[in-house]
């Protein structure tokens, strides 16, 4: 089992001309979406993301300027980076389609520490642990 850790996103362009773009990560480890983030970034705008994924395969990291609900403007995708079970020290993949161009950098590690009733546990404790809001109060 692989561990990575989405550090930070960068903005260096947004897809926007003017103004921020409304930033939608979408996380998909083997095959499943895990999570899926938000925030609006502008130029020269970094974001803290500090999210690990559990994996086995592969994660998928997928990059949108949402554009509301205007008939005809699609969301725009800026890119995929995928991340292979190879374990590394810091390093950054690029999302550059569209006009944009946004760094994420992340490390992959080692977890062959946790069996499969660990990780489970592991994710009860997460979602313990959360402050995202939710459906019940």
């Amino acid at each position: 089992m692989k561990q990575v850790t989405l550090e930070t996103l960068h903005c260096t362009t947004t897809e926007d001309l003017i103004g921020s773009d409304t930033c939608r990560l979408e996380i998909f480890a083997d095959g499943e979406l895990e999570c899926s983030l938000r925030r609006d970034l502008d130029n020269g705008d970094d974001w803290s993301l500090g999210t690990s994924i559990l994996f086995e395969q592969e994660v998928n990291v997928r990059l949108f300027d949402e554009d509301g609900v205007l008939p005809g403007d699609d969301d725009d995708a800026l890119g995929i980076i995928s991340i292979a079970p190879v374990d590394t020290s810091l390093v950054s993949g690029t999302f550059n389609e569209d006009g944009a161009e946004y760094e994420l950098t992340y490390q992959v590690i080692d977890r062959s520490d946790l069996g499969s009733v660990d990780r489970v546990e592991l994710e009860l404790q997460a979602f313990e642990a959360s402050t995202a809001g939710g459906v019940w109060t």
